[in-house]
């Protein structure tokens, strides 16, 4: 499937999914910071992993490059319960960010736990971070 054959959701205002790769690969835009949203996001990321065939790798990407969107405490904290679950689900998340959010970015440290069987790397487009994702997830 190409980048333009996808299927969008938009599971809350402010947080749209888009499947890509037959819907293996979301790219999850979010431009809020509204908890019932960023708890309605984490419910939808946790019955995905929870139901994830481990022998794929878990691939993701959350693009936070909109207005509106920043990393708070509340999603540290949902995002560390979230890399606790299903540590035999391993993969890649990228996190498209934008230059100026340096503080944001300090910040994303906190969330990074050694030992998580899910890698996560900081970008400045979406198409870095869909490239690098999908070195993990082709096959060959």
């Amino acid at each position: 499937m190409s980048d333009t054959e996808t299927r969008q959701i938009m599971l809350v205002e402010g947080v749209t999914i888009r499947l890509l790769d037959d819907g293996l690969l979301p790219v999850i835009t979010v431009t809020t910071i509204k908890r019932d949203a960023v708890d309605l996001l984490a419910e939808w990321i946790s019955r995905r992993i929870e139901h994830w065939d481990p022998k794929i790798p878990y691939c993701a990407l959350y693009d936070l490059t909109q207005p509106g969107a920043m990393i708070t405490p509340y999603m540290r904290k949902v995002t560390a319960a979230l890399n606790d679950q299903r540590q035999e689900v391993h993969g890649r998340v990228a996190l498209i960010m934008r230059r100026d959010t340096t503080a944001s970015l300090l910040s994303m440290f906190t969330m990074v736990r050694q030992g998580s069987t899910r890698e996560l790397r900081v970008f400045f487009s979406v198409e870095e971070g869909l490239q690098w994702l999908r070195e993990l997830s082709s096959p060959g």
